[in-house]
Protein backbone atom coordinates (compact mmCIF):
# COMPACT_ATOMS: atom_id res chain seq x y z
CA UNK A 1 0.00 0.00 0.00
CA UNK A 2 1.12 3.40 -0.38
CA UNK A 3 -0.42 4.77 2.94
CA UNK A 4 3.28 6.26 3.68
CA UNK A 5 2.71 8.92 0.51
CA UNK A 6 0.11 9.76 2.46
CA UNK A 7 1.91 12.78 4.04
CA UNK A 8 2.63 14.36 0.87
CA UNK A 9 -1.28 15.18 0.46
CA UNK A 10 -1.21 15.65 4.10
CA UNK A 11 1.38 18.54 3.51
CA UNK A 12 -0.35 19.99 0.64
CA UNK A 13 -3.88 20.38 2.40
CA UNK A 14 -2.34 21.85 5.14
CA UNK A 15 -0.20 24.64 2.73
CA UNK A 16 -3.61 24.91 0.26
CA UNK A 17 -4.81 28.03 1.90
CA UNK A 18 -1.73 29.67 1.92
CA UNK A 19 -0.51 29.24 -1.70
CA UNK A 20 -4.20 30.80 -2.84
CA UNK A 21 -3.06 33.96 -0.24
CA UNK A 22 0.31 34.11 -1.73
CA UNK A 23 -1.58 33.74 -5.41
CA UNK A 24 -3.76 36.35 -4.94
CA UNK A 25 -0.83 38.74 -3.46
CA UNK A 26 1.62 37.85 -6.73
CA UNK A 27 -0.97 38.64 -9.17
CA UNK A 28 -1.01 42.52 -7.77
CA UNK A 29 1.91 42.14 -9.68
CA UNK A 30 1.95 43.54 -13.06
CA UNK A 31 4.93 41.26 -14.70
CA UNK A 32 3.90 38.22 -12.54
CA UNK A 33 0.76 38.60 -14.22
CA UNK A 34 2.10 38.68 -18.09
CA UNK A 35 4.33 35.51 -16.99
CA UNK A 36 1.48 34.03 -15.88
CA UNK A 37 -0.91 34.40 -19.15
CA UNK A 38 1.74 33.89 -20.85
CA UNK A 39 2.30 30.23 -19.41
CA UNK A 40 -1.85 29.51 -19.05
CA UNK A 41 -2.10 30.29 -23.21
CA UNK A 42 0.15 27.10 -23.95
CA UNK A 43 -1.41 24.70 -25.55
CA UNK A 44 -0.22 22.31 -22.78
CA UNK A 45 -2.76 24.00 -19.85
CA UNK A 46 -5.55 23.20 -22.06
CA UNK A 47 -7.16 26.49 -21.02
CA UNK A 48 -7.16 25.64 -17.07
CA UNK A 49 -5.70 28.24 -14.73
CA UNK A 50 -3.22 27.94 -12.19
CA UNK A 51 -6.32 27.91 -9.09
CA UNK A 52 -7.32 25.05 -11.21
CA UNK A 53 -3.84 23.30 -11.03
CA UNK A 54 -3.51 23.99 -7.50
CA UNK A 55 -7.10 22.53 -6.15
CA UNK A 56 -6.53 19.66 -8.50
CA UNK A 57 -4.61 17.50 -6.12
CA UNK A 58 -7.39 18.23 -2.99
CA UNK A 59 -9.77 15.70 -5.55
CA UNK A 60 -7.59 13.09 -6.06
CA UNK A 61 -8.41 11.74 -2.51
CA UNK A 62 -11.51 11.48 -3.01
CA UNK A 63 -11.38 9.55 -6.20
CA UNK A 64 -9.43 6.86 -4.56
CA UNK A 65 -11.90 6.51 -1.33
CA UNK A 66 -14.43 5.51 -4.23
CA UNK A 67 -12.43 3.22 -5.97
CA UNK A 68 -11.54 1.81 -2.46
CA UNK A 69 -15.31 1.34 -1.83
CA UNK A 70 -15.77 -0.35 -5.01
CA UNK A 71 -12.69 -2.85 -4.28
CA UNK A 72 -14.00 -3.32 -0.43
CA UNK A 73 -17.63 -4.61 -2.58
CA UNK A 74 -16.32 -7.28 -4.28
CA UNK A 75 -13.71 -8.55 -1.75
CA UNK A 76 -14.74 -11.50 0.17
CA UNK A 77 -14.67 -11.33 4.29
CA UNK A 78 -12.43 -13.73 4.46
CA UNK A 79 -9.94 -12.40 1.93
CA UNK A 80 -6.26 -12.31 3.02
CA UNK A 81 -6.37 -8.74 1.79
CA UNK A 82 -9.61 -7.47 3.71
CA UNK A 83 -8.26 -6.07 6.67
CA UNK A 84 -5.21 -3.72 4.99
CA UNK A 85 -8.01 -2.51 2.78
CA UNK A 86 -10.62 -1.49 5.47
CA UNK A 87 -7.29 -0.07 7.12
CA UNK A 88 -6.77 2.19 4.29
CA UNK A 89 -10.60 2.70 3.78
CA UNK A 90 -10.02 4.35 7.22
CA UNK A 91 -7.10 6.15 6.91
CA UNK A 92 -8.21 7.67 3.48
CA UNK A 93 -11.87 8.62 5.32
CA UNK A 94 -10.06 10.39 7.76
CA UNK A 95 -7.87 12.39 4.82
CA UNK A 96 -10.84 13.16 2.97
CA UNK A 97 -12.77 15.07 5.88
CA UNK A 98 -9.87 17.22 6.51
CA UNK A 99 -9.48 18.36 2.93
CA UNK A 100 -12.86 18.55 2.37
CA UNK A 101 -12.68 21.39 5.23
CA UNK A 102 -9.64 22.67 3.92
CA UNK A 103 -11.78 23.00 0.53
CA UNK A 104 -14.14 25.02 2.20
CA UNK A 105 -12.13 27.44 4.00
CA UNK A 106 -10.48 28.28 0.70
CA UNK A 107 -13.90 28.59 -1.25
CA UNK A 108 -13.86 32.25 -0.85
CA UNK A 109 -10.51 33.10 -1.99
CA UNK A 110 -10.94 30.69 -4.98
CA UNK A 111 -14.25 32.58 -5.32
CA UNK A 112 -12.70 35.93 -5.15
CA UNK A 113 -9.82 35.29 -8.05
CA UNK A 114 -12.55 33.32 -10.38
CA UNK A 115 -14.60 36.63 -10.39
CA UNK A 116 -11.24 38.57 -10.62
CA UNK A 117 -10.33 37.11 -13.86
CA UNK A 118 -13.85 37.98 -15.24
CA UNK A 119 -12.53 41.67 -15.39
CA UNK A 120 -10.70 42.65 -18.18
CA UNK A 121 -8.80 44.98 -16.18
CA UNK A 122 -8.17 43.04 -13.18
CA UNK A 123 -9.49 44.58 -9.40
CA UNK A 124 -6.66 44.50 -6.94
CA UNK A 125 -9.80 44.63 -4.29
CA UNK A 126 -10.29 41.24 -4.93
CA UNK A 127 -6.84 40.15 -4.38
CA UNK A 128 -7.55 41.40 -0.74
CA UNK A 129 -7.34 37.93 1.53
CA UNK A 130 -9.47 39.46 4.12
CA UNK A 131 -12.42 40.40 1.17
CA UNK A 132 -15.28 37.67 1.67
CA UNK A 133 -17.41 37.67 -0.93
CA UNK A 134 -21.28 37.87 -0.21
CA UNK A 135 -23.64 37.29 -2.91
CA UNK A 136 -23.43 38.56 -6.88
CA UNK A 137 -27.12 39.05 -9.39
CA UNK A 138 -27.83 41.68 -12.02
CA UNK A 139 -29.31 45.20 -11.21
CA UNK A 140 -31.07 47.60 -13.71
CA UNK A 141 -29.47 51.25 -13.72
CA UNK A 142 -31.89 53.59 -14.76
CA UNK A 143 -31.12 57.21 -16.22
CA UNK A 144 -33.20 59.81 -17.12
CA UNK A 145 -32.62 62.26 -19.32
CA UNK A 146 -34.47 65.19 -20.74
CA UNK A 147 -35.72 64.46 -24.25
CA UNK A 148 -34.46 66.79 -27.22
CA UNK A 149 -36.15 67.84 -30.58
CA UNK A 150 -34.69 68.49 -33.54
CA UNK A 151 -36.93 72.08 -33.47
CA UNK A 152 -38.52 73.84 -30.51
CA UNK A 153 -42.35 73.45 -30.05
CA UNK A 154 -44.38 76.60 -29.97
CA UNK A 155 -46.74 76.86 -27.05
CA UNK A 156 -45.65 73.90 -25.37
CA UNK A 157 -46.29 74.46 -21.34
CA UNK A 158 -44.12 73.04 -19.11
CA UNK A 159 -40.96 70.67 -18.71
CA UNK A 160 -39.90 68.49 -21.15
CA UNK A 161 -40.25 65.33 -20.84
CA UNK A 162 -37.94 62.59 -19.98
CA UNK A 163 -36.49 59.61 -21.59
CA UNK A 164 -35.57 56.68 -19.46
CA UNK A 165 -32.57 54.32 -20.26
CA UNK A 166 -32.37 51.07 -18.65
CA UNK A 167 -28.79 49.48 -18.41
CA UNK A 168 -27.90 46.19 -17.25
CA UNK A 169 -25.22 45.68 -14.75
CA UNK A 170 -23.57 43.08 -12.85
CA UNK A 171 -23.24 43.54 -9.24
CA UNK A 172 -20.61 41.79 -6.60
CA UNK A 173 -21.69 42.16 -2.99
CA UNK A 174 -18.78 41.85 -0.68
CA UNK A 175 -18.49 42.83 3.02
CA UNK A 176 -16.79 45.85 2.50
CA UNK A 177 -17.51 46.88 -1.21
CA UNK A 178 -19.98 46.79 -3.90
CA UNK A 179 -19.06 46.28 -7.37
CA UNK A 180 -21.23 46.69 -10.61
CA UNK A 181 -19.97 46.41 -13.72
CA UNK A 182 -20.98 46.23 -17.41
CA UNK A 183 -20.58 43.02 -20.40
CA UNK A 184 -18.62 43.28 -23.11
CA UNK A 185 -18.64 41.81 -26.62
CA UNK A 186 -16.00 39.18 -25.18
CA UNK A 187 -18.50 38.36 -22.51
CA UNK A 188 -15.76 39.59 -19.85
CA UNK A 189 -16.70 42.37 -17.17
CA UNK A 190 -15.75 45.97 -17.23
CA UNK A 191 -15.91 47.65 -13.92
CA UNK A 192 -17.91 51.06 -13.54
CA UNK A 193 -15.10 52.97 -12.52
CA UNK A 194 -17.91 55.33 -10.40
CA UNK A 195 -19.29 52.47 -9.40
CA UNK A 196 -16.52 51.08 -7.16
CA UNK A 197 -18.24 51.37 -3.84
CA UNK A 198 -16.55 50.96 0.12
CA UNK A 199 -18.93 50.09 2.46
CA UNK A 200 -18.18 51.54 5.54
CA UNK A 201 -19.90 50.11 9.04
CA UNK A 202 -21.06 53.05 11.00
CA UNK A 203 -21.76 52.22 15.14
CA UNK A 204 -23.68 54.65 17.57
Amino acid sequence: MLLPMLGVYQEYVRNHHYSLQVLAEYKMKEEFNRTLKRCEDKSQCEGRSIESFLTCPMYQIPRYLVTLHEILAHTPHEHVDRTNLEYAKRKLETLSQVIHDEVSETENIRKNLAIERMISDGCDILLDANQVFVRQGTLVQVTMSKASYPCPRIGQLGPLPCEKKERLRQVFLFTNHLLIATRTNSGRLKLAKLWITELKMHCY
